[in-house]
């Protein structure tokens, strides 16, 4: 199979923009979450941005130290990996180019798909201002029917900074970052977005709304320098199953910019089998 050939930085420790290369240890085989990511890359592939400052490697789990990046003899300038079976290149937070339009809720159809096919991992697409635009039947399981919201409170930011529907949905939880830092990553990306679709009014509306409403959003919206919101390690609080000790990676699609957020559980662990336990019963409660 032919190697892949991806823009490589000047030090071999990175794969572009800062991303280290080093592979999560043991399992055996790539996660759910990197096949999402291979099978977007492919599909997408045409829309890929071309420049080493927009592009880096996300590592799966299962990704063996035989697939760490080689320099290849064609270029200097470019890196080459053995195969696209554990590795993924994605668009980078911030990469995206401004924007003059509003930002887009469309999901492309192989996200759609992909989403549905992988049945036994929540999934949730998010739009460039923490909108969720799409979702599986095992993110209704662990977080709950975003179905039963308005389609405004559907956003990640006013369930962590609101008063509203969308604050009372969202389930107790708690991230391995600190919750100021995971707050501070949220209004980090709203910055970003600001810059990127300057004439986006519902975006405009949404962070003035709530600058004047929570003393915390304007807090982190003055001072917040945190890095933006990709990935995580959360333990949510479930109605049914009790607590769950989840990954949770944030995948951003390429040419779309959306964030597919999925949520995993360790391989043979109490909460790979409460993940399991909410495939089969939907989140709701059986009564035996």
């Amino acid at each position: 199979m032919e190697p892949w050939l991806l823009p490589a930085p000047a030090s071999a420790n990175f794969c572009a923009h800062g991303a280290t290369v080093s592979p999560r240890p043991t399992p055996a085989s790539p996660s759910p979450a990197a096949v999402v990511l291979r099978d977007c890359a492919v599909r997408n592939s045409h829309s890929w941005p071309r420049s080493r400052s927009t592009t880096f490697c996300a590592w799966s789990r299962g990704a063996p130290s035989t697939l760490r990046p080689r320099w290849s003899p064609l270029s200097p300038g470019l890196c080459s990996f053995p195969a696209p079976s554990a590795i993924s290149c994605i668009a980078a937070p911030g990469s995206y180019r401004r924007r003059t339009g509003t930002i887009s809720t469309h999901v492309p159809a192989s996200i759609q798909r992909l989403t549905a096919r992988l049945g036994d991992i929540p999934i949730g697409v998010f739009t460039a201002d923490w909108t969720l635009v799409w979702w599986n039947s095992m993110w209704t399981a662990l977080h709950g029917d975003p179905g039963a919201l308005p389609a405004p409170e559907r956003n990640l930011a006013l369930a962590v900074f609101g008063s509203g529907a969308a604050r009372a949905s969202i389930r107790p939880f708690r991230s391995e970052r600190g919750e100021d830092a995971f707050a501070a990553s949220i209004v980090a990306d709203l910055k970003d977005a600001v810059t990127r679709y300057p004439t986006d009014t519902r975006l405009d509306q949404l962070v003035q709304n709530l600058r004047e409403s929570s003393p915390a959003f304007a807090r982190y919206w003055a001072t917040a320098t945190a890095a933006q919101h990709v990935t995580d390690q959360k333990t949510i609080s479930h109605p049914e199953v009790g607590d769950l000790r989840l990954d949770c990676d944030v995948l951003l699609v390429p040419g779309a910019d959306l964030r597919v957020v999925t949520y995993t559980a360790a391989a043979a662990t109490s909460d790979a089998g409460k993940l399991d336990l909410l495939h089969v019963t939907g989140g709701r409660s059986v009564t035996i």
